[in-house]
């Protein structure tokens, strides 16, 4: 695990033409991802607005719950 983790940071520092290929995404999966996941926000927002409204609140609150347990500011 942490021999990946040091392989992506590294990929940032390597100039483009000497990068692994594998840890390139083509654009159009890129693309299709950012695509597929608007379109599922609003399908949520278009049957449950109140859903939606409240995800606005829930989602960072849960990231930042996660952050502090990881960084072991909850115990």
């Amino acid at each position: 695990m942490l021999h990946a983790i040091r392989e992506y940071r590294l990929h940032s520092v390597v100039p483009f033409d000497q990068r692994d290929p594998s840890w390139t995404f083509d654009r159009r999966i890129t693309r299709s991802v950012r695509l597929s996941l608007l379109v599922g926000l609003l399908v949520v927002h278009a049957e449950n607005p109140q859903v939606f409204a409240v995800a606005w609140i829930a989602l960072p609150l849960a990231l930042l719950l996660g952050l502090l347990r990881l960084a072991g500011g909850l115990r």
